[in-house]
């Protein structure tokens, strides 16, 4: 059995794929992510979810980080001081 555990001084650096033209993406630190707002349902009520992402260098376009890794994330740039989207 495995346990994946996160803390968010171990997150970084990041390593990911692009989503697009496959490049690989190196984050080294939690100031250097993008937060986009993603558009959701709750109950039948809209809301929205906030989602880090990566611009690729290569392509331009932006890639979502894995969705088990977004509250981690999340909170390492609470604590760098970036501010949440509204």
């Amino acid at each position: 059995m495995s346990v994946r555990v996160l803390v968010s001084e171990y997150l970084f650096p990041y390593f990911l794929n692009c989503g697009h033209c496959h490049v690989p993406l190196q984050i080294d630190y939690a100031r250097d992510l993008n937060i986009s707002v993603l558009p959701t349902k709750i109950d039948g009520l809209k809301s929205v979810q906030q989602v880090p992402t990566v611009t690729c260098p290569r392509c331009k376009k932006e890639t979502r980080l894995p969705r088990e890794d977004w509250k981690a994330v999340l909170e390492s740039l609470e604590a760098d001081g970036k501010h949440k989207a509204d």
